[in-house]
């Protein structure tokens, strides 16, 4: 007898065959995949190979053959047609599940370096509830369709690309509510148009741009307008040579740049502007919002007033808003941090730090800030094995937002995964427009606890002001290191400065950020060569 269900490698969740096949019949419905009489075969042929267990089959040459009709001379070298299709048919499907069927039962997805198909069950009713309660707060934002400019009216296709795979990374940030326009609106003017048009649509931002293609050159131009200040914030070019480069990976590099410019949590161009109006309104949706501004003040700043402010924000507008994912991540983190970089004299929060951020998760699988939390609480738990599970769908998401994958990577080179994690910051700060001061610290650390103390030095050379002891206390123990003792003893004298308790309560505060004790006593090596006396050590 033939089961109804699907094979395990391909269905960790046992979905039934019939599920999957009314799944891919909402798919062929849906505007977008009925265009495309050739996205709809290639789908329908991957999913039916893989139902019936012949994913062996699914390989560029033999999908060459038998979807697109090529011969037995087809050489996957010289003809990318079946990566463009299979890249087209990827985009598609992350907008249609981004934008139009979010509360679908099933997920078809195709991971990126394979075309075999997961079926994946999709979020419970709660989930799609917390997700609308975040919609009370969240700034909105449409993206215009991308304007071809090119002389030749087939690059369009490019620049309807684009404008996909944009509206697909900028819906992963739980920070935004983003409304695609599709090719009903082409904004073609500035000033007033935009403004009717934030008006019609019900949004504050909108981002627009073009695409110029001249021979082996492609220019793309990025705008963000602000319609409550009537105004452009933010503008940006990007060049490429399609010589040296396909041209989907260049659609997809500056996607991850465009979003990182105008939406990154920490320096984007939309937490910029609103920025100012912190403490400017009195109204609870305002303040819910206004917690959330807060809290990545904090991260870029840490100092105790900013951490004093975060903290006091996330309280009340958690007390507004109680089953909000988004504010319980965030206290979440708030609360743990407040123990692990001392800010307070409070006993260890982990235990509440815990249930919030994984109720928080359990609320919100799809938000990355709530997956964060978790992580961070699980590596001052030392509870590694659970973290790496909780942090791979973000390090292996390709179009996850660079500020989040930074800020996972760096929980995964504090838990021992240096190369690994340090390699894929490194990777991200190319695309960030500016960095926050602590995804530096990771790179500096890995120097030094291989003893290359020079490079330590060099890293921590370009670390930027911020009121986190971390940053003198690692000059400090590199300078010891190097026997420096004059400049190795002004670090120390900072970090006592912001950190008092540090001669008997440092060891607690690394260790809550390092897994390895061994990258504990090598800082606290270079720590006394400065001139630091550990007056009694505590047990975490």
């Amino acid at each position: 007898m033939t089961s109804n269900l699907t094979q395990p490698a391909t269905n960790p969740h046992c979905i039934r065959k019939e599920d999957i096949h009314g799944q891919l019949a909402r798919l062929g419905a849906n505007r977008d995949f009925k265009a495309s009489e050739r996205l709809r075969n290639l789908l329908q042929y991957l999913c039916e190979r893989t139902l019936e267990g012949q994913q062996k089959y699914l390989t560029q040459r033999h999908l060459a053959q038998e979807v697109f009709g090529k011969n037995d001379q087809f050489d996957p070298e010289l003809d990318a047609i079946v990566r463009i299709e299979i890249g087209k048919l990827r985009r598609a499907l992350d907008l249609y599940y981004a934008t139009v069927r979010q509360g679908d039962e099933v997920r078809i997805k195709i991971p990126k370096g394979s075309y075999v198909p997961q079926f994946i069950y999709q979020r419970n009713a709660s989930s799609d509830a917390a997700e609308k309660s975040n919609a009370s707060f969240r700034p909105t934002l449409a993206v215009i369709p991308l304007i071809n400019l090119s002389a030749d009216p087939n690059d369009a296709f490019f620049a309807d690309g684009l404008t996909e795979e944009l509206v697909v990374i900028l819906t992963k940030l739980p920070e935004l509510q983003v409304t695609p326009c599709y090719g009903a609106v082409h904004a073609t003017t500035l000033g007033n148009g935009l403004i009717d048009l934030s008006d019609r649509l019900g949004v504050r931002f909108l981002l627009q741009g073009t695409v110029r293609r001249s021979d082996s050159r492609i220019r793309i131009t990025a705008r963000l307008y602000d319609a409550v200040r009537r105004t452009q914030i933010w503008a940006n070019q990007y060049e490429r040579n399609l010589i040296t480069a396909e041209l989907l990976d260049v659609q997809d590099g500056i996607a991850q740049e465009v979003s990182s410019h105008v939406a990154d949590m920490y320096c984007g161009a939309i937490n910029q502007s609103l920025a100012d109006e912190l403490g400017r309104n009195e109204r609870s949706d305002l303040k819910v919002y206004a917690a959330l501004l807060r809290f990545y003040h904090w991260l870029n700043q840490h100092t105790d007033a900013a951490y004093e402010a975060a903290r006091a924000a996330l309280e009340q507008a958690i007390s507004i808003e109680p089953k909000n994912p988004l504010l319980m991540g965030m206290l979440a983190d708030t609360l743990r941090a407040g123990y692990a970089h001392g800010y307070n004299d409070e006993p260890n929060p982990l235990p509440r730090v815990l249930q919030l951020a994984q109720q928080a998760l359990s609320l919100a699988p799809n938000h990355p800030l709530c997956r964060l939390a978790l992580c961070y609480a699980l590596l001052q738990a030392r509870r590694k094995a659970e973290l790496l599970a909780v942090i791979e769908p973000i390090i292996t998401d390709g179009q996850a937002p660079p500020a989040y994958v930074a800020d996972a990577a760096v929980a995964l080179a504090l838990s021992g995964e240096w190369q690994r994690g340090c390699t894929m910051i490194e990777a991200q700060l190319q695309l960030m427009q500016v960095a926050p001061h602590f995804l530096l610290y990771p790179l500096c650390l890995d120097a030094y606890r291989r003893g290359d103390y020079e490079k330590a030095l060099a890293i921590a050379n370009r670390f930027t002001p911020a009121g986190l002891h971390w940053r003198p206390l690692l000059k400090a123990a590199i300078l010891g290191q190097l026997d420096n003792r004059p400049e190795a003893e002004s670090f120390l004298a900072e970090t006592l400065r912001l950190r008092p308790r540090f001669a008997t309560e440092g060891r607690r505060y690394l260790s809550c950020f390092l897994l390895e004790d061994s990258v504990v006593d090598q800082l606290f090596e270079g720590l006394s060569k400065a001139g630091l006396s550990v007056r009694s050590p505590l047990v975490v």
